[in-house]
């Protein structure tokens, strides 16, 4: 439960942060994408990862905490990161210490995520203050959801 209310007083508390839409412009984003990786373990058949043009890799710590720097003094506005894009963000090694940084730092974040690795980094990532986190899944059953993602991992289905 403890969990569950400290969610509810970051989040739910800063409306604006998971509909920036529904509220008026303002001096400072309500969040900033940040890829920390744009390293993938599905091949899913709607990403262009393989095709965007660029090298692959990992955000470094220098650059996030710089960032998060940045984005510090805008806290009181309930600013957040989203941890997204064209990678799979629990995939970086040093994504729990990136949050961590983050949130004391008084930024909120926000973690899209295909779920494969969470069974070993869920519980890094809330300990390390995750407020909220969103469980990308293709497919509404197993056949549907093997044709979209990559059929090696179907067994995690």
């Amino acid at each position: 439960m403890k969990r569950r209310n400290l969610w509810l007083e970051r989040v739910w508390s800063q409306p604006g942060f998971l509909k920036p839409y529904e509220h008026p412009p303002r001096e400072f984003p309500y969040y900033v994408d940040f890829e920390p990786t744009n390293l993938c373990n599905f091949t899913c058949i709607m990403c262009n990862r393989e095709t965007m043009g660029r090298g692959q890799g990992r955000m470094t710590l220098e650059t996030h905490k710089r960032l998060i720097d940045e984005m510090a003094g805008y806290a009181h506005l309930g600013v957040g990161v989203r941890y997204l894009r064209h990678g799979e963000p629990a995939l970086h090694v040093d994504l729990p210490e990136m949050i961590a940084y983050a949130r004391s730092k008084g930024v909120l974040t926000y973690i899209s995520t295909n779920g494969f690795n969470l069974d070993q980094v869920g519980d890094k990532l809330l300990d390390a203050g995750l407020d909220y986190l969103r469980v990308s899944i293709q497919g509404i059953d197993f056949r549907s959801f093997t044709e979209i993602r990559d059929k090696e991992f179907s067994g995690k289905y």
